[in-house]
């Protein structure tokens, strides 16, 4: 008998002594112990992911393959300078070109590759600065690829303010970015 992680709850905080053999959590044979070796078990795997989520810091270094697959597959590769939908200069694999570059002949894959390597980079360390919880592989790709595409003014800091920090005011300063810290 499989138990709900609020029953686990309340077994850990208030766990009743004295009932014989049976486990106090499922009722099962224990042996003479308050809790059977399958509830054991689950109050083990409870308070290590307990511990996991405290972690602070706990979360991939750095963006999967499969990660960077998608916003190359999501941008698409452009060998020459556009306007994006917002209206900014963009090349290669959403690369925002900014006032102090230029590619008058355009750029090899390579190249796009290169520039997309450093823009994850910086969403990958904002991503790493501003989120406070432990989180899967896909749930670090998914936010590098959200500020990758929006900036790191978008990610909420703290529960529940939203600040445009960092890279983004100086994109906005720059012309590269709208106010509302758009990318895209």
């Amino acid at each position: 008998m499989t138990l709900a992680v609020a029953e686990f709850e309340v077994q850990l905080r208030s766990p009743r002594r004295g009932l014989g053999r049976r486990c106090v959590a499922c009722g099962a044979e224990a042996d003479g112990a308050v809790y059977c070796g399958a509830c054991i078990g689950e109050i083990e795997r409870y308070e290590e992911m307990e511990r996991g989520s405290r972690m602070a810091g706990s979360m991939p270094d750095e963006i999967s393959d499969a990660g960077l697959e998608l916003i190359k597959r999501s941008e698409g590769f452009r060998d020459r300078q556009y306007l994006d939908a917002a209206g900014f200069p963009t090349i290669g694999y959403g690369h925002l070109v900014e006032a102090d570059e230029s590619f008058p002949g355009g750029v090899t894959e390579a190249q796009a590759e290169t520039l997309l390597a450093g823009d994850v980079n910086e969403a990958e360390q904002a991503v790493r600065r501003l989120v406070r919880v432990a989180l899967t592989q896909g749930q670090f790709d998914a936010l590098v690829d959200f500020v990758f595409n929006l900036g790191e003014g978008p990610l909420p800091r703290g529960r529940r303010a939203t600040a445009a920090v960092g890279t983004c005011g100086e994109r906005r300063a720059a012309g590269t970015e709208s106010a509302a810290g758009s990318r895209v």
